[in-house]
């Protein structure tokens, strides 16, 4: 059988017609109130990633503007000025600046050596006694400790250590001339409190150059996002900052706009084939920034989430809906049902549900209206046979009394009922003859 929605009943399409009338906005709203809520978890999302790299940072700074204030101590204490100042009583002072400096490592678990670097930058004295006598003066934060300025230095692989650190310099000063350096090399940052995240999101610290010098979960951490331009390689070689080469991450550059900003920002990207969402932040005091990184499933979850209860909401409003369309649909297919029997029944000349009708003519809209008329022309109908009925009883009448006086004239002016006449005659006559009386009648 084709299908032929002309070929329905009124019910059927009324039906349809509410399903699709309740179907259709609500479905356009579901979609429009997906898109929504979407864009709006999206938009949440990035605030949440904004504000943890915002927090990362603070904690960051904090930190470092911690240990530049040790660092600082260290430098403008006394007994450190005086050993450095004087080789000559270096001797006399080493025990009690190697106390001073154990006390100091011993209070912060975190930190690999406090160490103390002369002008020509080697280590005098040092809580980590496999420095002493090294030279570090081919180091960055060396250089610029001694032009005076209080520094952190990238992530460097230590001559005695394999654990890559950071280093904390500020100068020493006696009678306003720099002459030497205090120095702590930390893991700090490494490990550092500021870095832990929940949710499968990653915290890091992104050098200027794109070296990933801090990453908690070790995926990322001492590679880099864009590959070393020639002076970073230059710089990384003269130092010795590292004891093999640094492996390049393949990045969108959606990401790597992180490097090319000093501002805070926030984009959708690629490390490594991974599809990410980056938020960042640059610290104060340094050239770098607190990244954190959080896979687009976890960053998706709560809009997907938002999506499908607007689906579910949707489909559930879609079945009341549905369910209500279907009652209002019978409610208006009944008496339209009952109002096309009563015409069919009028037009076949059938008795006409008289009760049906006045029931639907009771509502007083418009099916009411048309039940009353229908209802009259039943009635009017009803009359009109009854008359025809009562005609055509008498025409049958006058037509079987016409029909019987024509018979008789008919019989009676047959030659048949001529001759019985004629024989009564003869048969009168011949009884008077014959003496008998005439009948009486």
């Amino acid at each position: 059988m084709k299908f032929n929605p002309r070929r329905w009943n009124v019910s059927t399409k009324i039906g349809w017609a509410l399903v699709l009338v309740a179907l259709f906005p609500i479905l356009l709203l579901a979609q429009l109130g997906s898109m929504r809520l979407r864009d709006q978890s999206a938009a949440d999302g990035e605030r949440d990633l904004k504000s943890i790299a915002a927090a990362v940072t603070i904690g960051l700074d904090t930190e470092i503007a911690a240990n530049l204030e040790i660092a600082g101590s260290v430098a403008n204490d006394s007994l450190t000025i005086a050993f450095t100042a004087n080789p000559n009583a270096r001797g006399a002072l080493q025990n009690s600046i190697d106390e001073r400096l154990d006390t100091l490592k011993a209070a912060h678990t975190t930190t690999g050596s406090f160490f103390i670097l002369d002008a020509q930058g080697n280590a005098i004295a040092a809580s980590d006694r496999a420095q002493l006598g090294k030279n570090y003066s081919f180091r960055r934060y060396f250089k610029r400790a001694m032009s005076g300025t209080p520094n952190v230095s990238d992530i460097y692989i230590p001559l005695t250590a394999p654990i890559p650190g950071t280093a904390f310099a500020y100068p020493i000063r006696y009678q306003n001339v720099v002459i030497g350096v205090a120095a702590i090399r930390s893991y700090a940052l490494s490990v550092s409190k500021s870095l832990v995240t929940a949710n499968g999101r990653a915290a890091l610290i992104v050098e200027d150059t794109g070296l990933i010098s801090s990453d908690t979960r070790d995926i990322y951490r001492l590679s880099t996002l864009a590959p070393f331009t020639p002076e970073a390689q230059k710089e990384a070689t003269d130092t010795q900052r590292f004891t093999e080469k640094v492996p390049t991450l393949k990045t969108s550059a959606s990401v790597l706009k992180l490097l090319k900003t000093e501002k805070p920002g926030f984009a959708i990207g690629s490390i490594n084939g991974n599809k990410v969402a980056v938020a960042w932040r640059p610290l104060r005091q340094v050239s770098w920034r607190a990244v954190v990184i959080e896979p687009i499933a976890v960053f998706d979850e709560s809009a997907n989430q938002a999506r499908e209860l607007a689906i579910k909401v949707a489909l559930l409003v879609a079945f009341a809906s549905i369910f209500v369309a279907i009652i209002v649909a019978r409610a208006l297919s009944r008496p339209l049902r009952d109002l096309t029997i009563a015409a069919s029944a009028l037009e076949d000349g059938t008795p006409v549900n008289d009760s049906s009708l006045k029931k639907i003519a009771s509502r007083g809209d418009d099916l009411g209206a048309l039940a009353a008329r229908l209802a009259d022309a039943a009635r009017e109908t009803a009359l009109r046979e009854s008359r025809l009925q009562a005609q055509v009883r008498r025409m049958t009448i006058e037509i079987n009394a016409e029909r019987r006086k024509e018979e008789v004239t008919e019989l009676t002016e047959s030659d048949f009922f001529s001759d019985i006449q004629s024989r009564g005659a003869q048969m009168r006559q011949q009884r008077i003859d014959d003496g008998d009386p005439p009948e009486t009648s």
